[in-house]
């Protein structure tokens, strides 16, 4: 077996996409949105779900990968998945998907790539476009240091979305994730075992009390956890990180879209597409708040009274007040 210190993975002398996005955020707090957006400005590829990308910063996380691996890996990856866009590769077709280029009109451009030749001359039209790639992952911020190490200057903008955390329980209770994620087939979320038990990676800090609580409770956990590591992180954060990550407030976003996208647009030094005004239509932006996708922290006691204990009042009652204080920095 080679001895692992003198055989460091590496991608320091080559390099393809020079440009990147991370589109990152809870479940439902309208990164799709935000993705649609960002595939409309211009040298901007249009966003897809890679995996790969939350699975690295996962293990790293975890303690699984070490910095170096796993920084050689996503700059390996981002490079590959570049090319591969350039050639038609790996594109998700579906229609249906809020992913694929067909939902927002832009499949004509994939389309015409499949037929292209693939080679160097890829390669050379690669680095002439010098285009934009949003990789889209789903709630590390908060665990995602690796993203900051690995991808380095490359990384002109980290998106983190923000919402309501009270309609994002609501959400996840209903739509019961307690018990699909690490439960059912169809579920790909990284698990971990904790004392004979299958647990969530993102519960690996407070697993003990999330075995213990009930399905209500956990979703509670989960979001109040969340919203805990990304304020955490962000005021951690060095200046030079701060200043290429982007806090979004969704209910901001809805009413006053171009308040974001003004500031995308001087970040990655690019502008809107000519017929940018079709995306704004397909997403029905700007719009007034509706009603149905904002829970009040009131009217979220009221519903659920009967499911919360002291301690978890409480804890809603911190993620209230620590919330409004932090979005309020941003809006």
């Amino acid at each position: 077996m080679k001895e692992t210190n003198n055989y460091k993975p590496i991608r320091n002398t080559q390099e393809i996409a020079k440009n990147i996005i991370v589109l990152d955020g809870f479940s439902s707090s309208g990164k799709s949105i935000v993705g649609s957006i960002s595939g409309w400005l211009e040298r901007s590829e249009y966003w897809q779900i890679n995996d790969t990308y939350e699975r690295l910063s996962i293990l790293n996380f975890l303690g699984e990968i070490s910095d170096d691996s796993a920084s050689a890996l996503l700059k390996l990856e981002v490079d590959n998945h570049l090319y591969n866009l350039f050639i038609g590769r790996d594109v998700n077709f579906r229609k249906t998907d809020l992913s694929s280029p067909f939902y927002d009109g832009r499949e004509s451009t994939y389309l015409e790539r499949i037929s292209k030749k693939d080679g160097d001359s890829v390669i050379d039209t690669i680095i002439k476009s010098n285009p934009i790639i949003p990789l889209h992952t789903h709630y590390i911020f908060g665990h995602s240091d690796i993203l900051f190490k690995g991808f380095g200057d490359k990384l002109k903008l980290y998106i983190v979305m923000l919402r309501n955390p009270f309609y994002l329980i609501d959400v996840w209770h209903r739509q019961n994730w307690v018990n699909i994620i690490c439960n059912k087939e169809r579920d790909f979320h990284v698990c971990c075992n904790y004392n004979n038990h299958v647990i969530p990676w993102f519960v690996v800090d407070y697993a003990n009390e999330y075995k213990k609580a009930s399905d209500f409770e956990k979703a509670v956990l989960t979001v109040y956890n969340y919203y805990k590591k990304v304020f955490e992180m962000y005021d951690k954060l060095s200046d030079s990180r701060k200043t290429k990550t982007m806090i979004i407030v969704y209910e901001k976003l809805i009413v006053d879209p171009n308040f974001y996208i003004d500031t995308m647009c001087t970040s990655l030094k690019t502008k809107r597409r000519i017929d940018f005004d079709k995306i704004m239509e397909r997403l029905n932006l700007p719009r007034d708040l509706d009603d149905s996708s904002f829970l009040s922290y009131d009217i979220f006691i009221k519903i659920y009274k009967d499911k919360l204990s002291e301690k978890y009042l409480g804890l809603l009652q911190e993620l209230e007040v620590n919330y409004k204080a932090f979005i309020s920095r941003f809006i």
